[in-house]
């Protein structure tokens, strides 16, 4: 009866360390298994980090070559004003002798300054504006330099530098946007998967 008991006993703590070692070896391999996911779930992390700085990069070198595109426009612009404000501020030799006016005969010719109201936005100005708002570079504005001097309706330095900053702001805006939405439909694309 002894052996009984101590066989029982042995066969009890034999189930005992075979129940404990499966639950242990199992618990391992679900360890081990999560651990695996885990990785996966980083891994996929860190290349869609990396993907995105990527992304984010490709954004900022669009938007920086804009700005440059901007910035060698608003300078055409400002040369364009340059060149009608010495023109405005050269002298012009006024003839009066022939105005029949006794005290201004006798002083022959008068030097006067050109004075002109405030300048007018000229077809090559308002191309240039246009080609920023297009995003594209200064060599986009072509034609002959009488077609591009020609006067419009449109006046005031000011406005074409309110509109250079606003379209500037755009143009970042808007490449901004445009890769915010296909980042947002890539993801739902990828989530629908």
């Amino acid at each position: 009866m002894f052996k009984l008991q101590s066989l029982i006993v042995a066969v009890a703590v034999a189930l005992a360390v075979g129940l404990a070692a499966g639950y242990y070896t199992k618990g391992q391999f679900d360890t081990a298994k999560e651990v695996k996911q885990d990785r996966a779930v980083i891994r996929g992390t860190a290349q869609g980090i990396v993907e995105s700085v990527k992304k984010s990069d490709a954004i900022e070198q669009t938007v920086q070559k804009q700005g440059v595109n901007a910035s060698q426009i608003q300078q055409a612009i400002d040369q364009r004003f340059a060149k009608e404000k010495q023109r405005a501020s050269q002298p012009v030799h006024v003839d009066t002798s022939a105005s029949g006016n006794d005290a201004t005969t006798a002083q022959g010719a008068e030097t006067v300054r050109y004075s002109c109201p405030a300048p007018v936005l000229d077809v090559g100005t308002v191309r240039l504006l246009n080609a920023a708002r297009q995003g594209e570079s200064v060599e986009s504005v072509t034609g002959s330099d009488e077609a591009l001097a020609a006067p419009t309706a449109i006046g005031l330095e000011e406005l074409t530098r309110s509109d250079q900053e606003v379209t500037r702001m755009y143009r970042e805006l808007a490449e901004r946007h445009d890769r915010l939405v296909e980042e947002v439909q890539e993801h739902l694309k990828q989530q629908a998967e």
